[in-house]
């Protein structure tokens, strides 16, 4: 990477109280004999978007996005939906769990974050936006029926919380997993 250039993407922090009961299912979830790279507490969030490699002098321009999209600066209010695997349930490759903004506040914010950062030069996402906040990364499944009992069987509490804080996050890779830090944030006021 050059000197001038970051990895980097848009997230967004929840309040406390849902941290600390997203960090229990991880806890968990971490019973089962599994070979999975689990989102360290201090890492846990919502990504908003994937910007992959920036150069520093988009950072203003950026913050301008953020500022604008989030202008209003009033927290959303979430819930907690359902726990779940992306390729699959049962080919799993990343352990995660949902969520969902009241009144589809958030859902209605991103493609509008999308066509801004487009305007800006940045692809547009193929996928369709899925609220979920990562909880691992899986290197090798074990029992792939162990797993799906356990996110079928969860007693997961549909819980509620703010989104309090979206920023714009540098990511360093590291050997012992990424390093995020925050560049610039807007704080959202309940």
């Amino acid at each position: 990477m050059r000197e001038d250039s970051l990895r980097a993407f848009i997230g967004a922090k929840l309040d406390s109280s849902l941290e600390e009961y997203i960090v229990y299912i991880e806890n968990n979830l971490k019973k089962i004999n599994m070979d999975v790279k689990w989102v360290e507490p201090q890492n846990i969030h919502l990504t908003l978007k994937f910007l992959g490699n920036i150069h520093r002098k988009d950072i203003p321009s950026i913050q301008e996005i953020i500022e604008n999209v989030f202008r209003e600066r009033k927290a959303i209010k979430v819930r907690l939906t359902s726990l779940g695997a992306f390729l699959h349930i049962h080919r799993p490759r990343v352990i995660w769990i949902g969520l969902k903004s009241y009144d589809d506040c958030l859902e209605r914010k991103i493609p509008f974050l999308e066509n801004e950062f487009c305007k800006l030069g940045f692809s547009k996402e193929k996928r369709e936006f899925k609220s979920h906040i990562t909880l691992g990364r899986v290197r090798k499944v074990i029992s792939t029926d162990t797993l799906a009992k356990f996110i079928k069987g969860f007693p997961l509490e549909e819980k509620e919380g703010f989104i309090e804080r979206v920023s714009l996050f540098k990511s360093t890779l590291t050997s012992c997993g990424p390093i995020y830090e925050v560049l610039y944030s807007v704080i959202l006021e309940r």
